[in-house]
C-alpha cells in the first residue's frame, strides 16, 4: 500500500484474522430502518447490483470463495427526501460490530483538521 506522507504512520499490526461461523448469521437482523423499509433498501441494493458495486451469491458459493474476512454485516438505511420529491437513499454497512474494520491493514491514521488547524493555516504571517 502507498503512503501519503500526510497523515500519521500506524504501527503495524497483525489484521484479525478471524471470522464470524456463516452459521451464526442465521439469526441475524439488519437495523430497524432496513427492516421497517425494506422495498426502500431493495431499491438500494438493486441498484448497487445494476452498477457492479455488489452481486448475490449462493450461501455454498461464499463459503468457498471466502474463505477467511468478514462473513456478513448489518445494514442500515438512511433515507432522504430530495427538495423536487424524489427519495435519495443510503445504505450503511457496519463494518466495526462485523469487526470488518479490525481486519483491515491501514499504513497511516486519517485526522481530520481541528478547528485551530484550520485558524491557523489562514493566519497571514
Amino acid at each position: 500500500m502507498q503512503e501519503s506522507n500526510i497523515f500519521p504512520r500506524v504501527e503495524s499490526g497483525e489484521a484479525l484474522e478471524s471470522k464470524t461461523d456463516l452459521n451464526e448469521l442465521l439469526g441475524m437482523k439488519n437495523y430497524e430502518s432496513v427492516e421497517f423499509e425494506k422495498e426502500e433498501a431493495c431499491v438500494e441494493i438493486d441498484r448497487y447490483i445494476e452498477r457492479g458495486f455488489c452481486r448475490v451469491m449462493l450461501l455454498e458459493a461464499l463459503r468457498e470463495r471466502f474463505k477467511r474476512g468478514t462473513a456478513a454485516s448489518k445494514l442500515a438505511l438512511i433515507l432522504k427526501q430530495k427538495p423536487d420529491g424524489s427519495t435519495k437513499r443510503r445504505i450503511v454497512i457496519d463494518m466495526r460490530r462485523s469487526l470488518g474494520n479490525a481486519r483491515a491493514k491501514v499504513g497511516e491514521r486519517i485526522v481530520l483538521p481541528r478547528a485551530q488547524d484550520i485558524v491557523q493555516s489562514l493566519r497571514v504571517t
